[in-house]
């Protein structure tokens, strides 16, 4: 009997010790379970808000499609040419002005030299300080003239392009069920 009963007990305690590893390996199964869960559960959240992104930048580019045929109806693109046009030529304008200053100024200049020439007086001692000061002056005024000339014939060029851009654009062709969103 004591033998039946160390074998009985010896039964218990291997069965005991597999109940033990089994569980331990059902625990170790589950925690895997919950983190696979989770990364799923990320997975959806991450996903949902990309959809929603994805959703709201069609709502935007949508509304921006809408707009943009809406302005670029045959009249509009007529009044943006009128624009451009009468732009440029303002522009032409202003540049030939500033150059018929400069050339202007160039011709006093060269009419100031010749008649102190003709007359052939000593030039007035001006001291180096004062001719500094006049050479920057002048020197300044003539970057800032010739910047701002720069900048509008670059102007000036931008929108001759953008003139011919808007000349040969054409408007898409519209389905015959889409006419009415417009």
């Amino acid at each position: 009997m004591k033998e039946t009963l160390k074998v009985a007990r010896h039964k218990v305690d291997q069965t005991q010790s597999q109940a033990d590893s089994l569980e331990s390996a059902n625990q170790a199964t589950r925690l895997k379970i919950a983190e696979l869960n989770k990364k799923i559960e990320e997975a959806q959240t991450e996903r949902l808000e990309k959809t929603h992104e994805f959703e709201d930048r069609l709502v935007e580019l949508s509304a921006n499609f809408k707009h943009a045929r809406r302005f670029h109806t045959d009249d509009n693109l007529k009044s943006e040419i009128k624009q451009t046009e009468a732009h440029t030529q303002q522009l032409g304008e202003d540049a030939e002005k500033r150059k018929n200053e400069i050339e202007h100024l160039t011709t006093v200049l060269e009419e100031l030299r010749l008649e102190r020439e003709s007359k052939k007086q000593p030039e007035p001692e001006i001291p180096i300080e004062v001719q500094k000061l006049v050479y920057e002056m002048f020197k300044n005024e003539h970057e800032q003239v010739k910047a701002k000339a720069d900048e509008m014939n670059s102007e000036l060029q931008e929108l001759k392009a953008e003139k011919e851009k808007l000349k040969n654009w054409k408007p898409p062709e519209l389905p015959p069920d889409d006419q009415t969103v417009a």
